[in-house]
């Protein structure tokens, strides 16, 4: 997969040649977040579940969610290849990053900030591991507002929440860094 696509819509949006698009119908969302139950966040591996028709926040962490890898409001589409289920609170931490980095380019970031910002939201979904060597600015960022998220979690098992951040698909041998620095217990570990 490649966000080549969705930069090129992107700046198309950024200049005004394309507008938002809706929010992802009913049905498109449903037969994603049906797929997801049961599987594996793609960020930090926890097992997701399918809450059809339920309505939920930040108390179900687990909770299988719509990520628009590129965000609609970055000009992102509603397109296959842009949308993935999400663990609730790998998607919220993002988009409270996001959120975080928009407010400190005054909502307004030149294109090149847009782009990396693409770039790098692309690689948090897909391989954590390249998104802390190649963005660690923005990777710091997630993990942080994603152990606040998790931290303020008043749950049963919300405690431990936190201390699964860290990365996926890391190489074999290399231990896994949470945001405390300290490696995951299901990480590759050499013996």
């Amino acid at each position: 997969m490649s966000p080549e696509q969705e930069l090129t819509r992107a700046r198309e949006f950024s200049q005004g040649l394309v507008k938002l698009v809706a929010p992802l119908a009913a049905p498109g969302k449903a037969e994603l977040l049906s797929k997801a139950d049961g599987r594996r966040c793609p960020t930090c591996a926890c097992r997701m579940e399918y809450l059809r028709g339920k309505k939920f926040g930040h108390e179900r962490p687990n909770a299988a969610t719509v990520e628009h890898i590129c965000p609609r409001k970055l000009g992102g589409s509603n397109e296959q290849w842009n949308l993935i289920a999400r663990c609730n609170l790998c998607n919220r931490a993002s988009g409270h990053a996001m959120n975080e980095w928009l407010q400190h380019h005054k909502y307004n970031p030149p294109w090149q900030e847009k782009k990396r910002m693409i770039q790098y939201l692309w690689v948090e979904v897909h391989d954590t591991y390249r998104a802390q060597e190649l963005y660690a600015d923005l990777y710091a960022l997630f993990l942080k507002k994603r152990e606040s998220l998790a931290t303020n979690i008043n749950v049963k098992g919300g405690e431990n929440i936190a201390k699964k951040s860290g990365l996926r698909n890391a190489p074999a041998g290399h231990r896994a860094k949470g945001p405390s620095g300290k490696g995951r217990a299901n990480a590759s570990r050499k013996k």
